[in-house]
């Protein structure tokens, strides 16, 4: 059997810590490779990645890689993605190139396939970035109208995609995520709550889709009622909208920011907590939600976007805009131990839904289905 060569184009990953759709092509490329060689076969993978970017990868995965340069500044980066790297896919003779980071060149193979994680841009266009969103404006519509495939990771972007893009319905598929914490590990882990304090916490990069205001004011009205809850962040905060938060509602004695933690310090921290709380106003997937049920972890989550579908009923949910809702659903949980461990192992029952493995064999199933449709296969 011929051999198809199979191209990742992820110069969109940086020598930085890895991005939600970084961490996602990583693990795809990963699990594609741990695969056996029947399952691979008879796909040959090539990686387009960006010099001084090859520490991201395994030994394996390095070996693929096809270097290209570190190309600075947002325009110039653009033009080399839609001008050059097509050059050197043909050069490369790739039979099919997926783009696993939202947008796509234009040209350069047979078969073209993107990964779209989310439709922030056009649901809630006030919290991205002016640039990033006429980059997206323009540029996601038009790699849907060429690739063959696009691939979401939840039910809920499939809908939000083929909603805004026309040219998208009839291409998605959908490969959810997977935690990067085993549920089977997680069991041997017995739940505790040792802080002195009850304490919630919060596991995002925040930025205003994020909501953690209304966390803090979750707190501050358990706080006017004699509760005592407080919150612990990990993550980054850019904007300063904790800070903006803990301002408002005179918060000073109740909340901290771990800031960025290594697994061990985040795991020690979800398993001592009361609960983990996502608060979010919209997410095409919602990795945290369900790392947190990987760890047997008692979740509290927002109602909005693929949460719900990605939870399921392993969670206390409410409306992202409703601090009273938020605040009762803390105190639910303090006043009911046998709450948190039901929720626990619902969480973690739920998280052994997803899989890397399965979201490597769906993509290669796809690759396969529309390969042959091309009568490449």
């Amino acid at each position: 059997m011929t051999s198809i060569i199979i191209g990742f184009n992820n110069t969109f990953i940086e020598d930085r810590p890895l991005s939600g759709p970084g961490y996602y092509a990583i693990q795809l490329l990963e699990n594609i490779l741990r695969l056996s060689p029947e399952q691979r076969a008879p796909f040959t993978l090539k990686v387009f990645a960006q010099e001084g970017t090859e520490h991201h990868y395994s030994d394996e995965a390095r070996s693929l890689i096809v270097k290209c340069p570190s190309v600075s500044g947002r325009i110039s980066r653009v033009a080399w993605e839609q001008l050059l790297l097509p050059a050197r896919v043909r050069r490369e003779k790739v039979d099919l190139l997926l783009s696993p980071g939202f947008v796509s060149p234009l040209f350069g193979a047979k078969v073209m396939a993107a990964t779209i994680h989310d439709m922030y841009y056009r649901v809630i266009p006030e919290v991205v970035e002016k640039f990033q969103k006429q980059y997206w404006r323009a540029f996601i519509p038009l790699s849907s109208q060429v690739s063959d495939i696009l691939f979401t990771v939840s039910e809920n972007s499939r809908r939000d995609i083929e909603r805004y893009i026309p040219a998208a319905r009839g291409k998605v598929v959908v490969t959810p995520l997977a935690s990067r914490f085993t549920p089977i590990e997680s069991e041997n882990n017995q739940r505790r709550i040792v802080a002195e304090r009850p304490y919630v916490l919060m596991i995002a990069n925040l930025t205003p889709n994020k909501n953690v205001g209304r966390v803090v004011e979750a707190l501050a009205i358990l706080r006017d009622r004699g509760r005592n809850v407080d919150l612990v962040h990990i993550g980054i905060d850019l904007r300063g909208e904790l800070a903006k938060s803990i301002a408002a509602h005179a918060m000073e004695d109740h909340v901290r920011s771990l800031g960025k933690v290594d697994d061990a310090t985040l795991v020690e921290t979800a398993q001592s907590s009361l609960c983990v709380v996502v608060s979010s106003i919209y997410e095409g997937f919602g990795m945290p939600a369900l790392e947190a049920q990987a760890l047997g972890t008692p979740l509290i989550c927002s109602n909005r976007g693929a949460l719900p579908e990605v939870v399921g009923d392993a969670a206390l949910m409410f409306d992202p805009e409703d601090a009273q809702e938020l605040a009762s659903r803390i105190s639910q949980l303090i006043d009911n131990p046998d709450l948190q461990q039901q929720l626990s192992a619902l969480g973690l029952a739920n998280a052994r839904r997803f899989s890397w493995e399965l979201t490597a064999s769906l993509t290669l199933s796809a690759f396969r289905r529309e390969l042959q449709r091309h009568g490449l296969l």
